[in-house]
């Protein structure tokens, strides 16, 4: 089973009174809509593109770290226990 993840999706407040959804994982545009509530849908349906995540995997909007966790410099090395 391939394990999916949902990614959040940060909402962008536009000059013209819309909102734009932002994929945090691959940093897509997902939607934009004239309501905030208008996006859940396209969330939910959003898949990221793999060359994306490839792409931003060392950028992402920000870092998911677990407690203890700091993020890495780019081209840091990871140590394995």
């Amino acid at each position: 089973m391939v394990h999916q993840f949902m990614p959040n999706f940060p909402h962008r407040f536009n000059d013209d009174g819309s909102f734009d959804s932002i994929c945090a994982a691959c940093h897509s545009t997902v939607a934009r809509a004239d309501t905030e509530a208008d996006l859940a849908l396209h969330e939910r349906s959003h898949r990221c593109d793999p060359l994306l995540l490839e792409k931003h995997n060392d950028h992402p909007l920000w870092p998911i770290a677990s407690s203890g966790d700091r993020p890495r410099p780019r081209g840091a090395a990871v140590r394995m226990p």
